[in-house]
């Protein structure tokens, strides 16, 4: 401030007054006059500075600090619910001389205003016919652009709207931490079109087994999450999108129940996987052409391990050039060792479209390395 009050001025060196010719009263008045003209001059310099800074104070916009209460969960809920959608699917098929009709019911979040809108992939699975209802009670027909599955529980369908929809803020799931309030919305059950929970963030970047792979970097949450919220939003204190909700678990495996455990998928893998989706219906991922099952072996010496078995083998992909057969145990890839913690496909994952695998086989009790090579997936 003073640096830049200085800068223009032209100075120059003070004149040196010569005392020797005055007599010591002379010098002593002259002394004494300019130490009084030296203060008058100062206190008049200090009363101008002062005003100057009080014009310059007066003439810069000055911050206006205002205490801002965070929205409540209700205003969050009246505004982001105008982006949360209830998707029904139906599919028929024959049984015999019957037809069987089914329906399934879950929830899907409006990304862009133009129609694009995120949910489960389970949700719009095996669906002949999907029907979008929005907040305002409008019933849409949707198509499916594509979806992740087996490594996301994630699809993007699309719906055709004469005026621009509410699409929901996206947030930074990678800026939440455990502790923090968190609102779930979707829809609970079929008459009951909207259904609101909250609770905080009970952990971050978790994994969770599911369909022989892990997903991973989700928001665990202690929010009641029900069925036909799967696909639903989960969102922070300002209504932003931090993960679609995906999965709740009722019990440990061993019938042990559990409550307040459920999972959301973080919106930095949603942004990610959508905007492949929205782009080219697919999303890049290494595949060698084969369905696979995650299987316990008992092994010679009796231990167990984890293995996985080869289900189906696609006639135009590269697994049935390398020679990969229907029954094969797959124990590695590259060396790795599929086990509880790294299922096969989360180490498939981790490869590049152009690369060459070396798998370790098993087949009728022979140990065998197989090359493959491994190419992106189609849509």
């Amino acid at each position: 401030m003073l640096g830049s009050a200085l800068n223009g001025l032209s100075w120059s060196p003070s004149r040196t007054m010569r005392l020797e010719s005055m007599s010591w009263r002379q010098a002593s008045l002259l002394t004494l006059a300019f130490a009084v003209v030296g203060l008058a001059a100062g206190a008049l310099g200090g009363l101008l500075a002062a005003r100057a800074l009080d014009e310059d104070d007066s003439d810069e916009p000055q911050p206006v600090v205002e205490d801002i209460a965070p929205p409540t969960v209700a205003e969050v809920v009246e505004q982001a619910s105008r982006a949360v959608v209830t998707i029904i699917g139906q599919s028929s098929r024959v049984e015999g001389e019957a037809v069987v009709e089914t329906v399934n019911v879950g929830s899907g979040v409006i990304l862009r205003d133009d129609g694009f809108i995120v949910t489960n992939e389970h949700v719009i699975a095996g669906a002949d016919r999907l029907t979008v209802v929005l907040a305002s009670g409008d019933e849409l027909a949707a198509t499916v652009i594509g979806d992740d599955r087996p490594f996301n529980d994630l699809a993007v369908i699309k719906v055709a709207h004469a005026s621009p929809l509410t699409a929901v803020a996206v947030g930074d799931s990678d800026q939440i931490e455990p502790g923090q309030s968190v609102i779930a919305l979707g829809q609970s059950l079929r008459n009951l079109p909207l259904s609101v929970s909250t609770g905080v963030v009970s952990g971050v970047h978790r994994q969770f087994f599911k369909d022989n792979v892990f997903m991973e970097d989700l928001v665990q949450t202690d929010a009641a999450i029900n069925q036909g919220n799967s696909g639903g939003a989960l969102l922070n204190g300002r209504g932003e999108l931090i993960g679609i909700l995906t999965t709740v678990v009722r019990d440990t495996g061993n019938g042990d129940s559990v409550e307040g455990i459920a999972f959301a998928i973080s919106s930095r893998t949603v942004a990610d996987v959508a905007f492949q989706l929205i782009a080219s219906g697919s999303v890049r991922r290494p595949w060698i052409g084969v369905e696979t099952q995650e299987v316990t072996i008992q092994q010679a010496d009796g231990v167990p391990r984890q293995a996985t078995v080869v289900m189906a083998v696609d006639p135009n992909g590269p697994a049935v050039a390398a020679g990969l057969l229907v029954g094969d145990l797959i124990l590695s890839i590259e060396g790795d060792e599929v086990s509880e913690e790294s299922p096969f496909l989360n180490l498939l994952k981790e490869l590049r479209a152009g690369d060459s695998a070396t798998l370790g086989v098993a087949r009728n009790a022979e140990a065998l390395s197989i090359e493959v090579d491994v190419v992106e997936r189609s849509p």
